[in-house]
């Protein structure tokens, strides 16, 4: 019998981007960054999958919180920040998105969040984030 993944590992996903990057913000105060987010199916049944990119929030913030208003964002996404998407069994699936940043620091991308349920289901999981991703920008 085939091992069926536990509903919280339904999917697979992490961030690719550069690990450095030098932006002049005197010359533009706004450094945009490409970044994809890959997704891989890990279930041998298509999921539905919703993918939530968060704003990253100022440290010393729990990062599961939500921000309040008196707190400003490290970083904003742009393009797909909230998506839905069916995947097929044993697919992978890469959504390109921008990370925009107004200062020059080390930054947490892990602000991602990717739930999945398998094709019919209604209630989704949240999936395990799989591996820690930084940015510097200088």
């Amino acid at each position: 019998l085939p091992i069926t993944p536990s509903p919280y590992d339904l999917v697979k996903y992490h961030l690719v981007h550069p690990a450095t990057l030098c932006h002049d913000f005197s010359k533009c105060e706004l450094c945009s960054v490409p970044v994809r987010l890959v997704l891989q199916n890990c279930s041998g049944e298509d999921v539905w999958v919703k993918v939530d990119l968060l704003p990253s929030v100022q440290s010393g913030t729990k990062s599961s919180s939500l921000m309040s208003s008196t707190k400003s964002p490290e970083f904003l996404w742009s393009g797909a920040v909230c998506t839905k998407r069916t995947l097929a069994s044993h697919s992978l699936c890469s959504v390109p998105v921008l990370a925009l940043f107004t200062k020059r620091g080390v930054y947490n991308m892990d602000s991602v969040r990717v739930s999945a349920t398998p094709v019919g289901q209604e209630v989704y999981h949240a999936q395990r984030w799989q591996r820690t991703s930084h940015l510097v920008v200088k």
